[in-house]
């Protein structure tokens, strides 16, 4: 059976096209089933910790939900290892970032970065510019002005 109106998919409940859009009917993204203990005494942690965000910022939270969300979430990437975004960061590209916003030439970055042969110096040199160029076009909420950014630049 096919239902095409809103009253008619209002009969079914929280299923509307075969997706559950309730709490109480999604699936877990995680096999709950593998890790029965940890699921549950992480879920009951995080429904504590839940209450009291939300006890301790409650009128931020009234004001702009959105925008709460969002910041507690790049905290929990950014200081939960294994959950960031990308790729993990190579220390020789964030030890060249620093060198280079120090102004210092690149056949000093190479020789600290330990960069010998043509093929690493050109990736080394490609991959400072494209985390400079990240950290540019960044459009994050969390991320200050782009012309304040120092983290990067070549």
């Amino acid at each position: 059976m096919h239902l095409r109106g809103r009253a008619e998919r209002a009969q079914i409940g929280c299923f509307v096209n075969r997706t559950a859009t309730c709490p109480k009917h999604m699936k877990t993204p995680i096999d709950s089933a593998r890790y029965p203990g940890l699921y549950k005494a992480a879920r009951s942690e995080f429904r504590s910790f839940r209450a009291h965000l939300m006890t301790r910022f409650s009128e931020e939270h009234r004001g702009d939900p959105q925008k709460l969300r969002i910041i507690f979430a790049t905290l929990a990437q950014l200081n939960f290892p294994g959950i960031s975004r990308g790729r993990p960061q190579d220390e020789r590209i964030t030890l060249a970032c620093q060198l280079r916003a120090r102004k210092k030439p690149w056949l000093e970055v190479y020789k600290v970065c330990r960069a010998t042969t043509l093929e690493d110096k050109t990736r080394l040199h490609d991959a400072v510019r494209k985390r400079h160029r990240a950290i540019q076009t960044r459009t994050h909420p969390l991320c200050e002005a782009r012309s304040n950014s120092t983290d990067c630049s070549s």
